[in-house]
């Protein structure tokens, strides 16, 4: 009895299946079999095999619906083998091997279903996406062209047709698709813009025009298809008729700024400035045209301030740049392009201020950040620099910038051991900018020499030159603090000699070749390169002043020693026993 319930009860399960597959067109059967009852076997299975097909199919069914693909195609397989124009199972496994992107065998079973049974629209729709997984778009086109003429009431197989045609490049035959499809549905934007597009593409500029002219005409108060047609006559030469359609998008549109920016453009062209201004300023006042196409036109009017433009195109430019913060205060991005003037017309103090404001409107650009870092450096706001440079690497942990301006200004403040264990980090981050990376190791060459660590300060300069062999300020810093140190001095000679060839008539680089000469004891030759140190700086360094003074004392020239201290003196310069030495007229060392 118990046995007797158990066969009872899984051909219930199996009967309530096959119902619900049978009942969803996924599933629907090839119309070979000739009675009326729906069953999932064909024609050529015998009636003592059907509940194992059955049973079969259900086991792969209940597999799919576990995920396990494996077992789902192996109970396919076996339909198959009892059952070999199984659609239903045919299909199935074209699905499976379709999600598997297994190219070859999903359009094998695919085509094999929509050969068992053209009208079913699942398996031709499967088929179709099998033949284009396989790059085969012209057969692909075919089988929707099919699908159309057996159900022209469905307009997404319109659409997957020309889909198809597009991708196997028929662009002419897709148009004559879309066209069908506006028959039935009329005009709308899909369908006109999807024909604009083609129609450029196969260069019938004069069809894409065609296009828009229709779309404006169905839809006259859109006004981003004037703009579409406006652009393309300026593409296609035809400016005068780009106009003509910017006046239309006025009259439709008057507060519309990018028909206002177009007739700007056009009133330049023809030569009249105030129209020209009037319209542009229109344009810029307005709040719904993009900051960012505002900066785009404000740029030219930065160039022209950095190339020295006259107080008249200055002030124009500030006066637009005035319209542009009236409408947009709130946005970073204004305040980086009125920075970026400012910094033009060489205002540094005022263009840290606006680059500062943009950093606190927006704080994740670090584009505007480093402008700010760069400013504080330039104009001596050390301790700023050392609080916003602490910020921006809160901000940005893996970005050495930041690390390398607190350095720096922990120098220049002279608290050496903070800039030596800052500028550690930063080199240890700064992998991917080498050249940053050498000018870190050449401060901490430098720091380390002032805390008179003279082995690390070695140590550092040789690695920022095993990076940077030809960097001309470092090999000039190196040799310079060597010669001070009165060591290795053949070595700070030659690299001296090649920061000099590098960069002839630097007068930083003449005097330290200068200094070394004096170190040497060749003091003509020290003289000669001092003085054209001196030649060569227009602000007279006051260290140079003196080191040409020590020189003629060793040369016995007491007067010229003096003479020379005393420059030193007045420049605001030179070492701690300079005045000594005036008041001595003697070299102290």
């Amino acid at each position: 009895m118990k046995l007797k319930f158990l066969n009872s009860l899984v051909f219930c399960l199996l009967t309530v299946c096959t119902f619900c597959i049978t009942a969803h067109p996924t599933f629907a059967q090839s119309k070979k079999k000739k009675d009326k009852k729906t069953k999932l076997v064909s024609a050529k299975v015998d009636e003592g095999q059907e509940m194992k097909v059955q049973q079969l199919f259900f086991e792969g069914m209940t597999a799919k619906l576990k995920d396990d693909m494996k077992s789902a195609k192996a109970a396919f397989t076996e339909v198959l083998k009892l059952d070999s124009e199984n659609d239903a199972a045919i299909y199935e496994l074209a699905k499976i091997y379709f999600d598997a992107q297994d190219k070859e065998r999903s359009l094998e079973y695919a085509k094999q279903a929509a050969e068992l049974d053209p009208t079913n629209k699942w398996y031709q729709f499967l088929y179709a996406e099998t033949l284009a997984l396989n790059q085969q778009f012209d057969d692909a086109a075919k089988v929707y062209e099919e699908m159309v003429k057996n159900d022209n009431s469905n307009y997404e197989y319109y659409f997957d047709w020309g889909y198809m045609l597009i991708k196997a490049d028929k662009m002419e035959e897709a148009i004559k698709v879309y066209d069908l499809i506006e028959g039935k549905i009329g005009v709308t934007e899909n369908v006109s813009l999807q024909k604009q597009r083609l129609f450029i593409q196969t260069g019938n500029m004069e069809g894409g025009i065609a296009e828009l002219n229709k779309l404006i005409a169905e839809f006259p108060k859109e006004t981003r298809y004037y703009q579409l047609l406006a652009e393309l006559y300026e593409q296609t030469g035809k400016e005068e008729m780009a106009i003509e359609v910017y006046k239309k998008l006025a009259e439709v549109s008057p507060d519309n700024p990018l028909s206002q920016l177009a007739m700007a453009d056009y009133y330049k062209k023809q030569g009249n400035e105030e129209k020209y201004l009037e319209t542009l300023e229109l344009a810029l006042s307005n709040p719904d045209l993009p900051i960012d196409l505002k900066a785009k036109i404000f740029y030219p009017y930065i160039d022209d301030i950095k190339k020295g433009a006259d107080e008249t195109a200055k002030k124009e430019a500030f006066r637009l740049m005035d319209i542009i913060k009236s409408a947009h205060e709130k946005e970073a991005l204004t305040y980086t392009l009125y920075g970026e003037l400012l910094f033009a017309d060489k205002k540094s103090e005022e263009a840290l201020e606006a680059f500062r404001h943009s950093a606190e409107l927006d704080k994740k650009r670090l584009e505007v950040w480093q402008q700010v870092m760069l400013l504080q450096f330039e104009t001596h706001k050390y301790t700023e620099l050392t609080k916003d440079s602490k910020l921006v690497m809160e901000l940005f942990p893996n970005q050495p910038m930041p690390y390398y301006f607190n350095g720096l200004a922990y120098t220049e403040l002279k608290e050496y051991d903070k800039a030596v264990k800052i500028l550690k980090k930063g080199a240890m981050i700064s992998v991917s900018n080498p050249n940053l990376r050498a000018q870190m190791y050449s401060i901490l060459g430098e720091n380390y020499n002032t805390l008179k660590d003279y082995e690390n300060s070695d140590k550092y300069f040789q690695k920022a030159l095993e990076i940077s062999p030809n960097n001309a300020t470092v090999l000039n810093n190196y040799a310079y603090f060597l010669s001070v140190r009165n060591e290795n001095l053949e070595e700070a000679e030659a690299m001296s000699k090649k920061s000099n060839d590098i960069e002839p008539n630097n007068s930083s680089f003449l005097d330290t070749y200068g200094w070394i000469m004096y170190q040497k004891g060749n003091y003509e030759e020290a003289k000669k390169w001092l003085e054209k140190s001196l030649k060569a700086d227009d602000r007279e360094s006051a260290t140079t002043f003196e080191h040409l003074g020590d020189t003629f004392y060793k040369l016995g020239n007491i007067e010229k020693a003096v003479s020379n201290w005393e420059q030193a003196k007045s420049k605001g310069g030179g070492s701690e026993l300079l005045e000594k030495k005036i008041a001595d007229k003697k070299l102290y060392e």
